[in-house]
């Protein structure tokens, strides 16, 4: 469930650097703390690329990677969500905020709309979903994000429902954050004070999205590689087959996934793992040689029950050489 918003182009059209420039003056805190607005680019697999969350001084100089052709992220440095997805299409900029997202990027959302209109002389844009679109007004910016505290709290009620009905795989839901995909869980619903009752109750419903906001920006302020599996088509006696390699680096905090199956990039993208014939973790030993063992006998020998959860479906590990001579041996 997404919202997505369409603006005119002016004659003089504008590049995606004064768009981080008018996003700067639009951003938002929406519990009042200092805002670090950023525009940056996602890899393949959801994760944002590291040079646009480092430092300031190395985000400054590397922001001139980005061009028209790209699909870019609009987030707050200091308050981590799902982020606002930008883009030019044929004369509009257009940009996407999916359910459920904080209160904050909701507020930024409708500034910027709200900045963009006036920088260009106008009052009306589009808004819709599914490739549907109404032409409507800057006026009505206070019920559009309105609507997008409602839709939010929507999503996680439905998110909730199809946890206890059993319709959630492995019982979570994986949505997409700015840094990398969070699996969210019925414990953390109910943390939240989804269970409050909300409806005409302003104090309850500030609580919940206050309550999800602070999660989705403590969970990816936290200095983490979040690995991926990456697949490769091999031949395996006298067949073809696909595999799955994960990397696990040394003296590295970092998130590995207990089912790869769940993976959100796999979801996402809509692959059938069943396809896919073997996982695999890749370590290196002390001649620097890459060493391959079935994922699911990496997960014994480390005991990743014991390890410390990251969220609903990963988990956080740290390997000295000396654990990895271990678990090779």
């Amino acid at each position: 469930m997404s919202i997505e918003i369409k603006i005119v182009q002016p004659k003089n059209k504008i590049n995606i650097y004064k768009i981080e420039e008018l996003w700067k003056s639009a951003c938002t805190n929406a519990f009042g703390n200092k805002t670090c607005p950023r525009i940056g680019i996602s890899d393949d697999f959801y994760r944002m690329k590291l040079e646009f969350i480092s430092s300031n001084e190395e985000y400054e100089k590397n922001k001139s990677m980005l061009n028209t052709t790209d699909d870019y992220v609009l987030f707050d440095r200091n308050n981590y969500g799902s982020g606002i997805y930008l883009w030019f299409e044929d004369d509009n900029i257009c940009m996407k905020a999916s359910f459920p997202t904080t209160y904050s990027e909701i507020l930024g959302l409708y500034n910027l709309v709200n900045v963009m209109c006036n920088e260009f002389g106008i009052k009306e844009f589009y808004r819709g979903s599914l490739g549907e679109f109404n032409l409507v007004d800057t006026s009505q910016l206070d019920w559009f994000i309105e609507l997008g505290i409602n839709d939010t709290l929507m999503m996680l009620d439905r998110m909730k429902k199809d946890m206890l009905e059993d319709n959630a795989f492995g019982g979570h839901i994986s949505i997409n954050g700015v840094v990398n995909p969070i699996c969210i869980t019925l414990d953390n619903l109910k943390s939240w004070g989804i269970d409050l009752p909300l409806e005409g109750n302003m104090e309850n419903i500030t609580t919940v999205m206050k309550n999800y906001e602070m999660f989705m920006n403590e969970i990816q302020q936290r200095d983490l590689f979040y690995s991926v599996f990456k697949l490769y088509q091999i031949i395996e006696g006298e067949k073809q087959v696909i595999n799955g390699y994960i990397s696990v680096a040394q003296d590295c905090d970092i998130i590995l996934p207990i089912n790869p199956k769940t993976e959100f990039y796999f979801g996402v993208n809509r692959f059938d793992t069943s396809t896919i014939n073997k996982f695999y973790a890749m370590l290196s030993d002390s001649n620097g040689e890459n060493v391959y063992i079935e994922y699911d006998e990496f997960l014994n020998k480390i005991d990743y029950k014991t390890k410390e959860k990251y969220d609903g479906t990963h988990f956080i590990i740290r390997l000295s050489a000396t654990d990895i001579e271990k678990i090779i041996g």
